[in-house]
């Protein structure tokens, strides 16, 4: 079976009124899914450049492609694993669930999932996005449910930093 994703680029620059917008160029791919697993449930998160794309499992487990090809990377830590982004090298992120419930955020590298730190006070945090430098950041919520940003640099493994300029604003 094989699971469709539709990729969407488009970059419109600052032009005179009278230019003609750029065209845009996409197309739907074919991926497989690993075998016993079924599209109907699968899904993809994200792609970045060097063929790569990320997503999720009808058996709870993160799912990665690189080139088509479908790699089965389980369930982090025996939970259910969602991995929401992907960057240029490979590397993973997202957010593992068990009773309903997030419990890590994760990080899928070097052939293996590791848990993100959870900044002091927070719950509820989930890595959302990845850049090619591999500095990570997501959201937290504290214990009056206000939304902030949170940062994993990757210049600073093991660390997190919370970037509270509004929580209410991003509830």
């Amino acid at each position: 079976m094989t699971l469709t994703a539709g990729l969407v680029a488009s970059v419109v620059p600052a032009m005179p009124a009278a230019a003609s917008p750029p065209e845009c160029a996409w197309s739907m791919t074919s991926l497989p899914v690993p075998t016993g697993s079924t599209t109907a449930r699968s899904s993809v998160s994200s792609a970045a450049s060097g063929g790569w794309v990320v997503g999720s499992g009808d058996t709870g487990n993160g799912l990665r492609w690189h080139n088509g090809q479908v790699e089965d990377l389980g369930r982090a830590f025996g939970e259910q694993t969602e991995l929401r982004d992907i960057n240029a090298s490979g590397v993973a992120v997202g957010q593992t669930f068990g009773d309903a419930y997030i419990n890590n955020t994760v990080v899928y590298r070097g052939g293996g999932y590791e848990r993100l730190p959870v900044p002091a006070g927070m719950r509820g945090v989930k890595a959302k996005a990845i850049n090619d430098a591999g500095d990570i950041v997501g959201t937290a919520n504290d214990e009056f449910t206000n939304v902030n940003v949170a940062f994993w640099p990757a210049a600073s493994p093991g660390t997190v930093v919370v970037i509270n300029p509004d929580p209410a604003q991003y509830y």
